[in-house]
């Protein structure tokens, strides 16, 4: 993903027209993108299309205070952190309800539930070390590619 980039809402806001859109601010388009933030994006489609939906519920709102493109991009990234954060707390209940009824599933959830801490960390570590590096291959790609990389004179 590239970085924020005011320009290119500034050119949207203006009546401008591109296949990138704006997700908090950046540029981005979805076939120039990594294939782990792809495969992120394909995981995360259910609450995406729940908050397209609200999106469009609250565009006449949006219109009359008049939010730009880039404001607005982060109001549209937010909510889809929110809804996404829903979404996964769904899946990891229907999980751990499945896991709980096989007597295999029973023992594996003791096991987690003793190093939970561990385990938080872990995914914790492997986050912050995979995201900026996901991010930095995004932004490489990005600026290959003149559909998200708007660059003003």
């Amino acid at each position: 993903m590239s970085p924020p980039s005011p320009a290119f809402a500034d050119y949207l806001d203006n009546g401008g027209s591109s296949t990138a859109a704006l997700l908090a601010g950046r540029p981005f388009h979805f076939h120039y993108e990594s294939a782990l933030l792809q495969l992120l994006l394909l995981a995360d489609l259910p609450s995406m299309l729940v908050e397209a939906l609200l999106a469009l519920l609250s565009l006449p709102l949006l219109m009359n205070i008049q939010v730009g493109h880039y404001v607005g991009s982060y109001f549209g990234a937010g909510l889809l952190l929110l809804i996404a954060t829903f979404q996964w707390l769904a899946v990891g209940k229907s999980v751990q309800t499945w896991l709980s009824s096989k007597s295999w599933g029973v023992v594996f959830l003791r096991a987690l539930a003793r190093c939970f801490a561990v385990a938080v960390i872990l995914i914790s570590l492997v986050t912050v070390v995979s995201v900026p590096m996901v991010n930095k291959r995004s932004q490489r790609l990005g600026f290959r590619h003149p559909a998200i990389s708007f660059q003003t004179k």
